[in-house]
């Protein structure tokens, strides 16, 4: 799966941000290796709270799996992140996802999805910081009668450039990412079918 965005966005790091993004991307399975697409553009914003940060996103998707009458589309994705920052270099994240699009299967199915994720980060030295994340996701083909569970264990290492710490990052640097369940909902509704 290979997925990227843009964002516009307008920042006060006392309180928050606002802006609007969009991105798009392209996915398979091994279980069916079509090539499936996904494009989305929504708004967003950021509230700073002390030692919280709260992320919103809603934005409209389209997509489709090459070849095949599945689609997802008209769709939809909400995404909601917390960060709790324990103390300037070390952070707690809950995120969640919903994806919804009508007649996604064969053109006449609903299709669901809902993600989840915890993640820790901690400064380990100068700008190289470590973490440790659990993903897990639920897909269903509501009419159809399929449904998957996927559950994603991930440990790595990162570099911020220039940042003082994880906090000041998160207010004044490059703290907006784009939704990934939409083209991961995209990749499973041929094999779901």
């Amino acid at each position: 799966m290979i997925f990227g965005g843009a964002h516009l966005s307008w920042r006060d790091p006392a309180r928050g941000l606002v802006g609007i993004f969009g991105g798009g991307g392209r996915g398979w399975t091994e279980r069916y290796r079509g090539d499936t697409n996904a494009t989305w553009i929504g708004v967003e914003g950021q509230a700073y709270l002390d030692a919280a940060t709260l992320y919103l996103q809603a934005a409209r998707v389209s997509g489709d799996v090459e070849d095949t009458e599945e689609n997802f589309r008209p769709a939809y994705v909400v995404r909601g992140v917390g960060r709790y920052f324990l103390d300037d270099d070390s952070r707690i994240e809950l995120a969640t996802s919903f994806a919804n699009a009508n007649d996604a299967v064969d053109g006449n199915d609903d299709m669901w999805a809902i993600d989840w994720a915890l993640r820790y980060d901690r400064r380990i030295s100068g700008g190289w910081h470590g973490f440790g994340a659990y993903r897990g996701a639920y897909y269903d083909t509501t009419t159809e009668g399929e449904q998957l569970t996927e559950h994603i264990a991930l440990v790595g290492i990162r570099y911020l450039f220039g940042a003082e710490s994880l906090k000041a990052n998160d207010r004044l640097g490059a703290t907006l990412d784009q939704p990934s369940l939409p083209l991961r909902a995209v990749n499973w509704v041929e094999p779901l079918d």
